[in-house]
């Protein structure tokens, strides 16, 4: 008998209502502690390596809110971990290391003038546990054609050595949040078909991150997906892996052939190959 399209298309589970819940924190956690524990590969990049700048987000500093930019001393470095945050810029202003602040910003950066991309980024760094992450709008210094030179030329590095890459996938500037909240009617998935996660998946830059990142935790519209130089799975289930895709496709198209009445050949319908071939 032909196969099950259940084969190829993973069932779906039933999502948290929020992707900033204890749940997806435990989710998030499962998946870091399988690829430490499993993914030789992974592991081949954790030589050591540690940004110019980072955020230092477990301190006792003047505001109160924690958060200072720290330029850590080279033996410092050694042994420590940090985070990096992905994400789209947008045309609103927010706040940036320029040469005028930056000595107060290793005092100390007041929370409410962070935007909710960095708020959200910041509070999950914490939940995780861990005390350092890398923003580069307010590591680099913004204004100092030198400072932006220099370390751009090491983002391969920054990101290649994180620890963890927080990709804040579906905002599209940074005042509309990392987390997804969505209602009770939509946490239940019959089944899933994987698509785009969200807007940082269209920018070069970001995507460049993508690429170059050894983890990435993307907080997508509707759930969180883990993506490793080993796997790439969501909360709703196992996605199909790169094997599984064309055996998946080929079911759908006997599926929907009977319907067509036309032949499905090597990705093209018999009847309107001559048109799909203009491309």
């Amino acid at each position: 008998c032909p196969p099950s399209l259940s084969q190829f298309l993973p069932l779906g589970h039933e999502l948290p209502g929020s992707t900033s819940s204890e749940e997806s924190l435990s989710w998030a956690k499962d998946q870091l502690r399988t690829c430490i524990k499993s993914h030789p590969n992974c592991k081949a990049t954790s030589a050591s390596f540690f940004p110019a700048r980072v955020l230092d987000i477990a301190c006792d500093n003047q505001g109160g809110s924690g958060v200072r930019l720290l330029t850590p001393q080279e033996d410092d470095r050694l042994g420590e971990t940090y985070v990096c945050l992905s994400h789209c810029w947008g045309n609103k202003p927010f706040l940036r290391t320029i040469s005028t602040n930056l000595e107060d910003h290793k005092k100390g950066i007041a929370w409410d003038e962070l935007p909710p991309n960095f708020q959200d980024a910041i509070g999950f760094t914490r939940r995780l546990g861990l005390r350092y992450i890398w923003i580069d709008s307010l590591c680099i210094v913004q204004d100092d054609k030198e400072d932006w030179r220099r370390e751009s030329a090491r983002m391969a590095s920054i990101f290649e050595h994180a620890f963890l890459v927080l990709s804040a996938t579906k905002a599209a500037d940074a005042y509309q949040g990392i987390y997804a909240d969505f209602p009770e009617a939509c946490k239940t998935h019959t089944i899933r078909i994987p698509r785009s996660m969200g807007r940082t998946g269209t920018k070069t830059w970001i995507f460049q991150e993508r690429l170059l990142s050894t983890r990435v935790l993307h907080f997508g519209p509707e759930e969180l997906a883990w993506e490793c130089l080993e796997a790439f799975t969501c909360q709703c289930g196992s996605m199909p892996g790169l094997s599984d895709i064309l055996p998946a496709i080929s079911g759908l198209a006997k599926h929907f052939q009977k319907a067509r009445k036309s032949a499905y050949v090597a990705g093209l319908w018999r009847d309107d190959m001559p048109r799909t071939l203009l491309w």
